[in-house]
C-alpha cells in the first residue's frame, strides 16, 4: 500500500510542479486506524530537486492536503540542490 501511495502522490506532485524542480524520492507510512476505518496515512516524506522554495513547499501542502487529505504535520520536505 505504501509504494502504491507512494507512487500516486509522486505522480500528483509531478503534474502540478511542471518540471519547475523534480520529484526525487516519496516514502509514504501507512498505520491501521484503531477503528474499524482501515488504514491511513500516518506521514509522507517527499525529496525535490533545487534550493528550498516557501512556493514549493506551499504548493506540495496545499496537493496532499486537498487530494489526499494528510495535513502539513504529516509532510517532511527536503530539498536536494543538483549541482
Amino acid at each position: 500500500y505504501e509504494q502504491e501511495i507512494a507512487g500516486q502522490i509522486r505522480g500528483s506532485l509531478e503534474d502540478i510542479l511542471e518540471g519547475s524542480c523534480e520529484v526525487l524520492e516519496v516514502r509514504v507510512q501507512v498505520e491501521m486506524e484503531d477503528s474499524d476505518q482501515g488504514l491511513h496515512v500516518a506521514w509522507v516524506q517527499v525529496w525535490l530537486s533545487g534550493a528550498e522554495n516557501i512556493q514549493m513547499r506551499e504548493r506540495v501542502e496545499h496537493e496532499l492536503a486537498g487530494a489526499y487529505e494528510i495535513t502539513g504535520e504529516k509532510v517532511e520536505l527536503f530539498f536536494e540542490n543538483m549541482g
